[in-house]
């Protein structure tokens, strides 16, 4: 009798399945028609953050083709210009009979044509100012499908039946009749624009870049870099083409530009004329940025750790900005900027405590590798005398890795090994060097004379760097031991600056203390996932017991590879072992359901 039932319940859960399938829909997209005629079409919206996805978000859509089309096309009736909402429009611009001058350059009214992307300008501009006013004229039967009793489209959780909310991944989804679209959020706020077509299924919001009269993207970055939403992880130092749009809307009395990149984006080439400005005062009070510092004492007491604080504070703000004078211009303007990653640059300064008048000069170290997910993007701010635009690059970011020297035979510690970084290209291969750029060689055994870098335990090597920086020791550690500490440290190697590939390798130069040189390469995998995690984060190969040695370990946050030193390469997979672990788990999970259903029928 279980046995008939368990067959039963199978096939009860093999109908639903079936079920479910059709009714989420197949392939072919149908567009319904509402009530009034309108024809609908089922959109996607996700909205993002700075490239991260924003869930929980409630955000609605109007639609505002009618008022748009009559900014186009001057059909204004004598009853829009009768209204209350006319004469609301006519005390914030200037009324010229009939007319409105908007801004000074712009005018509606009947039989006044505008061309789309000034309709989309003015569009933007009467909803921003006066909502209300430009709902009246948009016609209430036509703000959204359904007649004028119906409320504004709210973008819906996909698959959640009643979820008026964005989901994690920042989605949410809306049935939206053809024509421009106006996207608001939960306060009323104009976010975007867009205009719903046939071939519309999904639009795009970052919250960082709601203003659709600028554009900013990066072009040419190989898909593989792509570690986010509008994010790339590349090598420091790598070249990054970014380009910003500006519609002619916003450019009819020209305008002023600024660009304000991170401290360690490094501006090399903009391709119109500019000026650089220190974005800093000669004299700067360090308080302001770190409220941790206090006094020219305590720096003088530990000179080192407060200045690497100090620079720590400053690394996402601006070390310079660049100012480009835009002239008056009837068509859309574009603007090229090149750039790179710096992993250190430098911040000269006077710097005072008030009331106290004394001064110190310091020479703050800004660097880029504060944390393993530090990532680096400009601002723009545009304004011609009415408008205010704003926006944020896409960002970048780059990787590492960490490793530990050990004898995998005896399960222990092991120093003295140096090594090379290169990566593999085609037959040849790439060395880096102490200049900081990579050279391309066809035979390992003789690299001595392209000057390498050499690698070696109890540093930190970045990209863009000539040489290793020491390993900081984490004196937190409640049972910190300075001596203990720094030995430890001789085994460790860390390297930054690195893109997401699998083509990186280490070759051995010289043995660790007391073992053979074993001259091969050792390959080893980058990676910055989508997910968050990263291969700072997320060894692939680790060792249990040496962890807990390792006073920089932090689990998912700076794990270590084992890099051995003997021939026989036991090391516990910890990755491997989570993800079996989550498979058994499942399984047990499975059984233990069917078991109940066995016992219950």
């Amino acid at each position: 009798m279980p046995s008939e039932l368990l067959k039963k319940l199978v096939k009860i859960f093999f109908l639903i399945n079936i079920f479910l399938f059709f009714a989420q829909g197949s392939p072919l997209t149908v567009n319904a028609k509402t009530t009034d005629g309108k024809v609908e079409k089922k959109v996607e919206l996700r909205v993002t953050d700075f490239g991260q996805p924003v869930s929980g978000g409630k955000y609605n859509a109007i639609n505002v083709d009618v008022l748009y089309q009559k900014i186009v096309e001057g059909s204004f009736t004598d009853r829009d210009v009768s209204s209350q909402a006319w004469t609301k429009l006519g005390d914030i611009y200037s009324k010229d009979d009939k007319a409105l001058k908007i801004s000074g350059t712009y005018t509606i009214g009947p039989g006044v044509k505008n061309t789309s992307s000034d309709a989309l300008y003015i569009l933007n501009k009467i909803i921003n100012d006066s909502y209300n006013a430009a709902m009246t004229l948009n016609g209430a039967g036509n703000i959204i499908a359904g007649g004028k009793d119906s409320t504004a489209i709210t973008f819906k959780a996909p698959k959640v039946k009643g979820e008026p909310f964005t989901n994690k991944e920042g989605k949410g989804e809306a049935k939206l009749p053809l024509g421009y679209t106006a996207i608001f959020d939960s306060d009323n706020r104009l976010q975007k624009i867009v205009d719903i077509t046939e071939a519309t299924k999904n639009i795009s919001l970052d919250l960082s870049n709601p203003d659709s009269g600028m554009t900013i993207k990066t072009v040419d970055m190989p898909k593989s870099s792509l570690s986010g939403t509008n994010q790339y992880t590349i090598e420091s130092g790598e070249s990054i083409k970014y380009v910003v749009k500006i519609k002619a809307a916003y450019l009819k009395d020209g305008a002023n530009l600024t660009i304000a990149p991170q401290a360690n984006l490094t501006i090399d080439d903009i391709s119109v004329p500019y000026t650089q400005t220190d974005y800093y005062n000669p004299i700067i009070t360090p308080s302001v940025y770190e409220p941790s510092i206090t006094s020219i004492s305590q720096i003088n007491d530990n000179y080192d750790g407060v200045i690497t604080l100090l620079g720590a504070s400053l690394v996402n703000l601006p070390l310079y900005n660049y100012n480009i004078k835009l002239d008056p211009s009837e068509e859309d303007v574009t603007i090229e900027i090149h750039a790179h990653i710096s992993p250190q640059v430098n911040l000269k300064r006077q710097i005072n405590f008030p009331p106290s008048t004394d001064t110190m000069e310091l020479t703050i170290p800004i660097n880029a590798y504060q944390t393993a997910k530090q990532t680096f993007a400009f601002k723009l701010s545009l304004s011609n005398g009415k408008d205010n635009l704003t926006g944020t690059s896409p960002s970048v970011t780059s990787t590492g890795i960490n490793f530990v020297m050990m004898d995998t035979e005896k399960n222990k510690l092991a120093s003295g090994a140096q090594y090379l970084l290169g990566k593999k290209k085609g037959d040849n291969y790439d060395i880096y060097t102490q200049t900081g750029n990579w050279v391309e060689v066809a035979d390992l055994s003789s690299v001595s004379s392209i000057e390498p870098l050499v690698l070696e335990g109890g540093n930190i090597y970045s990209l863009g760097v000539s040489s290793g920086m020491s390993i900081p020791l984490n004196t937190s550690l409640f049972d910190f031991n300075a001596k203990r500490e720094t030995k430890t440290n001789q085994s460790l190697i860390k390297i930054v600056g690195l893109a997401s590939s699998k083509d990186y390798f280490l070759y051995p130069i010289k043995a660790a203390e007391g073992y053979d040189l074993k001259q091969s390469i050792i390959p080893f995998t980058t990676f910055n996932e989508m997910n968050g995690k990263n291969s700072v984060g997320d060894a692939l190969t680790q060792n249990y017991k040496v962890n807990s040695l390792i006073g920089d370990y932090s689990a998912g946050q700076s794990e270590y590879n084992v890099l051995s030193v003997t021939s026989d390469d036991k090391v516990s997979n910890y990755s491997s072992l989570r993800v079996l672990g989550g498979i058994a788990l499942a399984v047990v999970v499975v059984i233990l359901v069917l078991l109940l259903i066995l016992k219950f029928t």
